[in-house]
């Protein structure tokens, strides 16, 4: 039998809110669909998938840099040191993953407070999804949730 909900610590209660209410970033995907090229992915089976989705698509490289992607703090309560693994191939966060041109970068964060956050660098190359973690690239395998296994 699993805790009652009123026994969980706060950083636990979140992350349970966060799963069962999830709050979908449907304003900024109707403003980036506005753009003339982006590529947009949600990140619900994991980051890792989700941008060797993308790099498969576009056929390019993407390179994430491991200290930009956002992390809860309480992510990183609940996990310690594995936060940063759950989030490359856990699943079921409504966040968003995409590309866009860097003209286009420029111009939505010119209007004040950024609505994005901007983790890693698109290359021409075949398609796959490097990480990059303390200056050394790691290739990440396309592996996350995946509901029909």
């Amino acid at each position: 039998k699993g805790k009652d909900f009123n026994e969980y610590k706060k950083h636990e209660k979140f992350l349970v809110e966060r799963h069962q209410l999830p709050n979908p970033r449907v304003e900024i995907g109707r403003i980036l669909s506005t753009l003339s090229r982006v590529s947009l992915n949600d990140i619900s089976d994991g980051i890792s998938s989700e941008a060797n989705e993308i790099a498969e698509a576009s056929g390019v490289t993407l390179t994430l840099n491991a200290d930009e992607l956002p992390l809860s703090k309480e992510l990183s309560e609940y996990a310690g040191e594995r936060a940063l693994n759950l989030a490359l191939y856990g699943g079921e966060d409504f966040e968003l993953i995409g590309t866009m041109s860097s003209d286009d970068w420029n111009i939505l964060n010119q209007k004040g407070q950024p609505l994005l956050k901007k983790v890693g660098y698109v290359t021409a190359g075949s398609p796959k999804v490097m990480l990059n973690k303390e200056g050394a690239l790691i290739p990440l395998e396309k592996k996350g949730y995946n509901h029909f296994k």
